[in-house]
């Protein structure tokens, strides 16, 4: 049986996610909700129970209508859709893989579910940390997308051993010219928002990666056991800042900027040493600092240094369970922009973001 729980049943959607033994930050009904501060959708914890299996894992229903791409085109309560909330997610299980005859009961009432609720489909991050796309592999289609970066908490030895030779100058250098790391829970979110939007705006980023205040004031009152924000000073200034999730056995680098003319310092490096450290001091297994912007790029590469032999698989998956009006979206955007492309390469493809 399929139940979808709402996000104003907080204490039965979050005890459901407390039954699982791996969980994490990213499937709490508060991190769920904080994405309400920017986005237009209903999120629900989707919880399946049957033939001797259960899981569960975080959407967001959304009206396509609302999609500034069709704004005027489409009616409302025609087109909806599903995705995981911004980070990670997909289904949460104490199996690593349900067999084939559960995936095959699973997937009839999740299509069953989809047909009447007007779902055309869904998009699914997974977590690179659980390797979750293997549950329900014959259900999600999955598809590998690149590497990401975790540095391994749960030993005793110096973090720094992790690191490439490059990254250990660079944190012996920053604590040499005076960087001063420190933390707290959500103390100057307007220092820090400013220099996040700085280096946001200095990357040319998407309207996607920026956050109202509303966003982090959520946070720091709903999240702050589970949100600790790091900071780098020069001379008394800010000149880097993080915000990190954790839970008892994970760790996540969620947000970051700096300013550009510290860099020389590497105040994000020492800051991330530091993150680390004391996420190893509370017994956390794992921080996982995610990937590049692109495949393998300067962010990436500046994230690999801090392990080696950190490297781990981030994959996506989707669901089209409506393919008939999968393709009648595929039309309609086309009719409203001559210039999109239907064969174009985004996994949910009538969803492409206008350039």
């Amino acid at each position: 049986m399929i139940e979808l729980i709402r996000y104003d049943e907080q204490t039965k959607w979050n005890n459901i996610v407390d039954s699982y033994k791996k969980t994490d930050v990213y499937y709490t009904c508060e991190y769920a909700v904080s994405f309400m501060q920017n986005e237009v959708g209903i999120p629900y914890l989707l919880h399946y129970k049957g033939n001797g299996c259960s899981l569960c894992y975080s959407i967001v229903e959304k009206d396509i209508a609302d999609f500034t791409a069709f704004k005027g085109s489409l009616s409302h309560g025609e087109y909806f859709d599903w995705n995981t909330p911004y980070g990670y997610g997909g289904p949460l299980s104490d199996a690593d893989r349900l067999t084939d005859v559960q995936q095959k009961e699973f997937r009839k009432e999740l299509y069953e579910l989809a047909s009447d609720k007007k779902i055309i489909t869904q998009f699914v991050r997974f977590h690179p940390l659980l390797q979750n796309q293997l549950v329900c592999d014959k259900v999600i289609e999955n598809a590998y997308i690149k590497d990401t970066i975790f540095i391994n908490l749960d030993t005793q030895e110096d973090l720094m051993i992790q690191m490439d030779p490059k990254n250990r100058n660079l944190i012996r250098k920053a604590i040499k010219n005076d960087i001063v790391i420190k933390h707290d829970s959500g103390k100057y979110i307007d220092e820090f928002m400013n220099i996040y939007e700085t280096t946001m705006d200095r990357d040319r980023a998407r309207s996607f990666y920026y956050f109202p205040k509303s966003y982090y004031e959520y946070m720091k009152e709903n999240m702050g056991f589970e949100t600790e924000y790091f900071y780098a000073y020069k001379d008394g200034v800010m000149v880097a800042a993080s915000v990190f999730f954790y839970n008892e056995q994970y760790m996540h680098y969620h947000l970051s900027g700096n300013l550009v003319e510290y860099r020389t310092f590497a105040p994000t490096n020492l800051l991330l040493y530091e993150a680390a450290n004391w996420g190893r001091e509370r017994g956390i297994k794992e921080l996982h600092l995610g990937g590049g912007v692109g495949i393998e790029d300067s962010l990436f590469h500046f994230k690999k240094q801090f392990n080696k032999n950190g490297r781990i698989g981030f994959y996506i998956g989707r669901n089209i369970f409506m393919p008939e009006k999968y393709q009648e979206l595929l039309y309609k955007r086309q009719e409203v922009d001559s210039e999109f492309d239907m064969n174009n390469s985004y996994y949910i493809q009538y969803r492409k973001p206008e350039e």
